[in-house]
């Protein structure tokens, strides 16, 4: 979503994912990521520590991403490398 302001942020609305350590909320290139070699060999930046594992979340992009080149956001286990969730954005 941009702000009034250039930013953007993205929501997580009716939010659930199963509870893990180290979870990161990542966004990344790949349109789809089915697996962690799809996230891993893509462009990707760690946006944030996941807030919380159910609920409504918002999370501010850093300025210098490029949004064009967003595909997804991901909740990845960085501590162990696994792909917990994927979301597609339009």
């Amino acid at each position: 979503m941009k702000k009034a302001d250039g930013s953007h942020e993205i929501h997580f609305s009716n939010f659930e994912v199963t509870n893990g350590p180290d979870l990161k909320v990542y966004v990344s290139s790949h349109a789809n990521p089915e697996s962690a070699s799809d996230v891993l060999d893509s462009t990707w930046v760690n946006i944030s520590h996941l807030k919380g594992n159910k609920g409504d979340q918002v999370y501010r992009l850093p300025s210098d991403i490029n949004i064009d080149d967003i595909q997804s956001v991901v909740i990845w286990c960085e501590a162990f490398s696994v792909l917990f969730a994927d979301a597609p954005l339009t």
